[in-house]
C-alpha cells in the first residue's frame, strides 16, 4: 500500500492463487507467464478472464500467431498487456502485423 502501484508475477503452476489475488484491493497488476511447453492458453483462459475482470493483466511469453488469434477472440484488450518474447526483428515484425490485423 506504500507504493503507487503493485504487482505480482505468476507461473502456470501458481494459478490456484488467482482467486485470492484478485480479492486484494491494493494489488494492481498480475503478470502471468505463458510457457508453451506447459499449460495451454485454453486451460489458462478461466484464470486470465478472472484477472482481467478486476486487475490489469500482463501476459508474458513466447506466443505464436495462433496464440495471438486465440487471445484476441477470448480476452478483451482493456487492461491487457502482452509481453512477447521473440527471436529476432523479423519475428517481431510478423507478430506486430498479426496484432494490428486482429486487434
Amino acid at each position: 500500500a506504500a507504493l503507487p502501484a503493485s504487482g505480482i508475477h505468476l507461473h502456470p503452476g501458481s494459478l490456484f492463487v488467482v482467486d485470492d489475488l484478485v480479492a486484494i484491493p491494493e494489488l494492481d497488476v498480475i503478470e502471468i507467464n505463458y510457457e508453451p511447453y506447459g499449460v495451454t492458453l485454453e486451460k489458462m483462459l478461466p484464470y486470465l478472464v478472472k484477472v482481467i475482470g478486476s486487475k490489469r493483466l500482463v501476459l508474458w511469453g513466447d506466443f505464436t500467431v495462433d496464440d495471438l488469434t486465440f487471445l484476441n477472440y477470448n480476452l478483451p484488450p482493456d487492461n491487457l498487456c502482452l509481453q512477447m518474447n521473440v527471436a529476432d526483428t523479423e519475428v517481431a515484425a510478423e507478430m506486430m502485423k498479426t496484432i494490428n490485423s486482429v486487434w
